[in-house]
């Protein structure tokens, strides 16, 4: 019996990726999505925010045109974690040697860039910084 792949919500961003003040980019550095957007409660400071992973194993990123269904539903502005998952099963010897602890298959699409996926052993949302649109705050 095969057991269907299961999109389990994780984390929803603050506000929908079409009020982003620039497109969401993948940081090796930081090993974060970043994003920044505008504050509500005052529309002249935005705030950065990066969905950074623990020990990425695999990043798959797709453009918008490269996305199929799967790669949209239940996850578009939402983090998932994807259980039963097939890549995990591709890569699981690889996996192995890379001697992670645990790992998850994680997906969120964003509109204008297209969709993250990654194996790694977590995540985590984090303030990169807060500033006006004067600087630095």
């Amino acid at each position: 019996m095969v057991t269907l792949p299961i999109k389990r919500k994780l984390y929803t961003i603050p506000v929908a990726s079409t009020s982003f003040v620039e497109e969401a980019v993948w940081d090796g550095r930081k090993q974060a999505i970043i994003f920044s957007y505008e504050l509500e409660s005052n529309p002249k400071e935005f705030r950065t925010v990066g969905i950074r992973f623990q020990r990425p194993q695999l990043l798959v990123k797709r453009s918008e045109a490269m996305c199929r269904a799967e790669q949209i539903e239940a996850c578009y502005d939402i983090l998932v974690e994807i259980e039963n998952s097939p890549l995990l099963h591709e890569y699981k010897e690889e996996i192995e040697r890379g001697r992670i602890n645990q790992a998850h298959h994680y997906m969120i699409y964003l509109d204008s860039v297209g969709s993250f996926e990654l194996i790694a052993e977590g995540w985590t949302v984090e303030d990169v910084l807060q500033e006006s649109k004067e600087g630095k705050q």
